[in-house]
């Protein structure tokens, strides 16, 4: 039988949204129920963004023996109502996010609560992030026919990032600038984040708080037509935080390079015109191996990212299109 948690008790609410992935959602659940911090005193608030797996059964078979999961089903409407539809339901005054396919570390409640109280006394601090690894090594070969998602963040980064797969805010601060923007696919989570710093807030850094993020593979095409379509709210986001725009040129220009598409488009667009093509398209071959072979520093892999090459024309051309495509709509010229 579970056992009967008085819900007056709640200090603490995990907010997970959720899409389709039944299997690593398993594996999250089952790291919140080893927790140093008592059951009684956590809820888990599991949004269901309109997922057509047996994501709700599985949930609701949890549900029977964990009387502190509260499980919220809407239509696909995207991560950041999901996250917004938990926060209105949630009951604590701290607000903890991970997500589906993340494995939390048993001392993570515990260490992030802790964190929150202890920090600031002149300094009002809004949140607390913790450290996020990957949770298995990339595998090189599979890079040939898919894009790899891994997420690590360690807070030695150059550009801090804020990934609502492992951080903690006060709820008031939260409610106090309305939660997160609905109208962005990408970066919402940067973009709160941002948005507490501007009103003074400071958001914490605690390598304790410790998340291992699932290592995904993912077709190529799929990846392109269902995940990469994200880049079409880059323009929405920077159009609000342009103060953060140097983020998008060295992220984005530079690491995934939106150069050398524009330079190869140019090269067309005079080939039809009948002028001389020889500059532009040195320019294109000379941006592509600089950004895709030459930056990284990993030297020994500069033959296989050679052979890569067509792998990152298509992401890259995509991407460049879903940018420009986001740029006309929210009239805001990101390129």
């Amino acid at each position: 039988m579970p056992k009967n948690i008085n819900l007056n008790k709640i200090q603490v609410s995990i907010i997970i949204p959720t899409f389709n992935r039944q299997k690593s959602l398993i594996r999250t659940l089952d790291s919140l129920f080893t927790q140093t911090f008592p059951q009684e005193n956590f809820e888990i608030i599991i949004v269901n963004d309109g997922s057509t797996d047996d994501t709700e059964k599985i949930v609701l078979d949890f549900k029977k023996n964990h009387q502190n999961i509260s499980y919220i089903k809407q239509s696909n409407k995207g991560i950041a109502s999901a996250r917004n539809q938990g926060i209105i339901n949630s009951k604590g005054d701290i607000i903890g996010f991970t997500d589906d396919d993340c494995i939390v570390d048993s001392f993570w409640i515990q260490h992030a609560v802790e964190s929150l109280k202890n920090t600031g006394k002149n300094i009002t601090y809004c949140g607390v992030q913790g450290k996020t690894l990957p949770e298995s090594i990339i595998e090189q070969k599979k890079l040939l026919f898919h894009y790899v998602h891994a997420v690590e963040n360690t807070g030695k980064e150059k550009y801090r990032s804020y990934q609502t797969c492992n951080i903690f805010y006060w709820k008031k601060y939260l409610i106090e600038i309305s939660c997160f923007d609905e109208q962005l696919k990408y970066g919402s989570d940067d973009d709160i984040a941002f948005r507490l710093i501007k009103k003074g807030y400071k958001i914490h850094f605690d390598e304790n708080i410790l998340v291992y993020h699932e290592v995904r593979y993912q077709n190529l095409l799929t990846f392109i037509f269902k995940k990469l379509i994200r880049d079409e709210s880059l323009p929405l986001y920077y159009k609000k935080n342009p103060e953060h725009k140097d983020r998008i040129f060295l992220k984005n220009f530079a690491k995934k390079s939106h150069v050398y598409p524009i330079f190869a488009i140019g090269t067309v667009l005079m080939y039809t015109l009948n002028y001389e093509v020889s500059i532009p398209l040195f320019f294109t071959i000379f941006a592509f191996l600089a950004s895709r072979v030459f930056f990284d520093r990993n030297y020994k892999m500069m033959p296989i990212r050679l052979l890569l090459f067509w792998r990152y024309f298509l992401i890259d051309f995509a991407s460049v299109y879903y940018v420009v495509r986001g740029s006309i709509k929210h009239r805001y010229l990101l390129i």
